[in-house]
């Protein structure tokens, strides 16, 4: 099991080390997203760039020193997206949560249903349970969404921005025991964050 990228690269460098001399590893600033395009928590770290000879590999990657000593003097501003928990189920973002890299989060309340619409639908943070400390900005998907999902966004609105009630998950119904009681929309429409208006794909 890997915990990162630099241990999927030091696995395969041990197949390849005989043909290859070195490698450069390039990390671009990324703007952050939670659950939508809509929700933004910020920048990424600074860009950096990492040349590695092969031939130090063999006694292990300074993982350390490769993600936190670079030089780099590149700047790419909103090179890359990240939408953490971007998903369109709720029994999605809970595998996610069971997964090895969030397993100590795996408990009350993180996991909880109730839990993870509320904080998809209001804009927080999963795992801060203060909410003053959990906020995120809402932004307009139109200028911060990549241009394949707002190309598609009858396949993607969960990641355009998410209904109020149901969070756009495909499965809310299914947790709710198909009741009848509770209002809301599940693929096609959501309410635009800037304008609070009902949109329909």
């Amino acid at each position: 099991m890997f915990n990162d990228e630099l241990d999927m690269l030091e696995i395969r460098l041990t197949t390849l080390y005989k043909v290859v001399d070195y490698f450069v590893l390039v990390e671009s600033r990324g703007s952050f997203f939670y659950y939508s395009y809509s929700w933004y928590a910020g920048e990424g770290a600074q860009p950096r760039v990492f040349r590695h000879d092969v031939s130090a590999t063999m006694a292990g990657i300074n993982k350390n020193d490769m993600r936190y000593n670079s030089n780099c003097t590149l700047r790419m501003k909103r090179a890359s997206w990240h939408c953490t928990d971007c998903f369109s189920s709720i029994r999605a973002v809970k595998t996610k949560i069971s997964s090895f890299c969030h397993a100590e989060k795996d408990r009350y309340p993180y996991n909880e249903t109730e839990w993870i619409v509320d904080r998809v639908v209001r804009g927080l943070a999963l795992f801060e349970p203060k909410e003053d400390l959990a906020r995120l900005k809402r932004v307009p998907y139109c200028a911060n969404a990549p241009p394949a999902v707002l190309a598609n966004p009858s396949k993607y609105h969960y990641m355009l921005a998410r209904d109020p009630v149901t969070g756009s998950f495909s499965d809310y119904a299914e947790w709710l025991g198909n009741r009848t009681d509770v209002v809301g929309n599940f693929h096609g429409q959501w309410i635009d964050p800037v304008t609070q208006e009902l949109e329909s794909v």
